[in-house]
């Protein structure tokens, strides 16, 4: 806030705060928080984003004095961060260390679960002002103009819980610890049971002891090929988009590399040649998933703009569009001659593939089964 000053000024009306009120120590705001009903403050992003510049007061502005005289500058830090770098990247440690992963599921409850409203909020202590909550104000029902600026400004300033997306407990994160045990009980060991080998359904039947023996021995030896993570080593790096990549694929003879990101491109690499083969943008939001068809010259791709497209890699365009979903289309999978899709609607499709279209003229490849 301190790095962008209008922020501050436009929250309290052209001036900065009161030099007391101002967050200007990490160990006084968190006493603040911890025993002071009236302070809600939570950490932004920039605090497990390192240098941490935004705890500096680089511009030198005049903030102010507070009662006990001491001036307002720089924030001041906790005793075991030896400075702003230091500090955001040991919060960043710790955000992604395993007490977090173990707990995050509490915060999910609090901020979008079934504990940010009723009487779990309640029990929770997790209550604000009404006008803060979603749905809570229709603005366009307000006539009185003086009424309606006064709310708008107060969401503009104070702004809004978030959207409610969760009414049940949110199920713990699954998270493995340095004994290679998750926290649902499954180990990564050779110690496995005929009974976990049937859950992991190798076996629809209720197995011979030969059958199980020899199920066992083939599970035990895929997760012992796991455990040689560290031995795996890295042939090339290649910067392939501008923006996040959502999706990896290889072709089926393992000689192309096929990439989907959120900058809206599909880009193919050769993996002997070490370079890009082709770009290719035909949506206008990001494409989330791809499948790489049986023929290897199909791809079906699935983006943000709520459709599936068929790619054909041997004639590169685009051979079909399908408006799949309601929402987003978040992956898509192939497996015994099925397409499946999912989507941010929540919805998982069932779809039949039609190879012998590819290329012609005729109906669409892609049907839905289901």
């Amino acid at each position: 806030m301190i790095s962008v000053p209008e922020y501050l000024l436009c929250l309290h009306n052209g001036r900065f705060d009161h030099p007391d009120r101002m967050f200007n120590s990490v160990a006084d705001t968190w006493e603040n928080c911890l025993t002071g009903a009236a302070d809600v403050k939570e950490l932004i992003p920039e605090f497990y984003q390192p240098p941490g510049d935004f705890l500096l007061n680089k511009l030198n502005l005049s903030l102010g004095m507070k009662q006990d005289r001491s001036k307002v500058h720089h924030v001041a830090l906790p005793p075991w961060a030896k400075g702003p770098e230091d500090m955001t990247r040991k919060l960043r440690e710790a955000l992604e260390g395993p007490y977090v992963s173990q707990n995050l599921h509490h915060w999910i409850d609090l901020i979008f679960g079934y504990k940010q409203r009723g009487p779990a909020a309640i029990k929770a202590l997790n209550v604000f002002y009404h006008l803060t909550y979603e749905g809570s104000v229709d603005l366009d029902s307000i006539r009185d103009p003086n009424e309606r600026a006064s709310l708008e400004d107060q969401i503009l300033e104070f702004g809004q819980t978030p959207r409610q997306l969760f009414t049940q407990p949110h199920p713990q994160r699954k998270t493995v610890s340095t004994s290679g045990a998750t926290t649902t009980g499954l180990s990564l060991t050779s110690d496995l049971s005929v009974e976990s080998v049937e859950m992991q359904g190798l076996s629809p039947d209720p197995p011979s002891t030969n059958e199980a023996v020899a199920a066992v021995a083939e599970a035990s030896e895929g997760l012992s090929s796991w455990r040689q993570l560290a031995n795996l080593k890295m042939s090339c790096n290649q910067r392939a988009h501008k923006e996040s990549v959502t999706t990896v694929a290889f072709s089926h003879d393992n000689q192309t590399v096929f990439s989907v990101a959120q900058d809206t491109t599909l880009k193919m690499f050769s993996v002997n040649g070490l370079q890009q083969l082709r770009s290719v943008s035909f949506s206008s939001l990001a494409l989330s998933s791809c499948a790489v068809m049986p023929d290897s010259r199909t791809l079906v791709l699935g983006s943000w703009d709520n459709n599936i497209y068929v790619y054909s890699v041997e004639f590169g365009h685009v051979l079909e569009s399908v408006l799949a979903h309601d929402d987003a289309v978040s992956s898509v999978h192939w497996q015994n001659d099925l397409l499946l899709t999912s989507s941010w609607d929540t919805c998982v499709k069932v779809w039949r593939y039609r190879p012998e279209s590819s290329g012609k003229k005729g109906p669409s490849p892609l049907f839905l089964v289901g």
